[in-house]
């Protein structure tokens, strides 16, 4: 386990379920990663699938040794309810759909608000009259009112995270970016690492562009240090991301994959491939939030 800056524990890899909607589909997989051994489930309110995660929770714990203590819960903060007077609506709206008491982590989903044309979960138009700083106060609230046990970030750029510390009165203890070996954010890491904000790797693997090979799973150079390892690219690619002081949320439904995921945590790479790792390949980003690009708080323009 690592710790955040608040002292609470949190699992070194956890599963993503961004896209995983569909109810057979959800409730088996968290049921496949129980028994392989994940601790940490990522989701959100914009996912469409708390309902479904909180479901296969449920069933876990009437069914199984597991308890509620045992799992680490993030859920996120929809843009809908950025507004201050709103923010604990959203959270507990999460709440009632995981079917919890508390989340371990409640994110920010994003630094843009977006406004709320009756649904809760339209993001087709921005709302800049709401800043993060305003929303993460509103936040804080949450944490303090049990709601949350930690409250963190997502998509924030290193300036909005120095706005909301020192202006805020809880610093966040996670903010959660795309982070891969084809994009492992050295100048944010640096931040955050020196702020003791652990960065969570979304997008960890990465993704192939239209037609075209994976942009770095495929390298001949990360199959050299694969076979080095007796290991898959990916599976390199997870613990490289775990070595550099990242929890990385891969997603899958499949239950080989998912082991195999998991496996990255009964090896270390050496120093020197770390090195070589993190020279191998041209940042470049690959998950842009085209949507948020309207906003004054684009967090991208960097």
């Amino acid at each position: 386990m690592l710790s955040l800056n608040n002292g609470q524990p949190i699992p070194p890899i956890g599963l993503g379920t961004y896209k995983i909607a569909e109810s057979e589909g959800v409730k088996a997989a968290i049921k496949t990663a129980l028994d392989l051994g994940y601790r940490l489930f990522d989701t959100a309110f914009v996912y469409n699938n708390e309902h479904l995660l909180g479901q296969a929770f449920r069933e876990a714990f009437s069914q199984s040794a597991i308890k509620r203590e045992d799992i680490f819960v993030v859920s996120k903060l929809g843009p809908t309810f950025h507004r201050p007077e709103v923010v604990e609506q959203g959270c507990r709206r999460s709440l009632e759909r995981l079917g919890l008491d508390y989340v371990d982590l409640y994110l920010m989903h994003t630094p843009v608000a977006a406004k709320d044309p009756g649904d809760g979960n339209d993001r087709s138009a921005v709302d800049d009259e709401v800043t993060p700083l305003e929303t993460w106060k509103a936040l804080e609230e949450c944490q303090r009112k049990g709601l949350a046990r930690s409250i963190g970030v997502s998509n924030f750029s290193e300036e909005q995270l120095k706005e909301i510390m020192i202006e805020g009165s809880i610093k966040p203890v996670v903010n959660q970016v795309e982070c891969s070996l084809g994009f492992h954010q050295a100048d944010l890491r640096k931040f955050c690492n020196k702020e003791g904000i652990i960065i969570m790797a979304y997008s960890p693997l990465g993704k192939p562009k239209s037609g075209k090979k994976h942009p770095f799973l495929d390298s001949t150079d990360l199959h050299k240090i694969a076979e080095k390892y007796g290991r898959s690219s990916a599976q390199i690619s997870l613990r490289f991301l775990i070595e550099i002081g990242t929890i990385p949320i891969p997603k899958s439904s499949k239950a080989e994959r998912m082991k195999e995921n998991l496996d990255v945590l009964s090896f270390k790479l050496e120093d020197d491939d770390v090195r070589a790792l993190e020279a191998l390949v041209e940042q470049q980003r690959s998950m842009h939030l085209d949507w948020l690009k309207a906003s004054k708080h684009y967090p991208f323009k960097v």
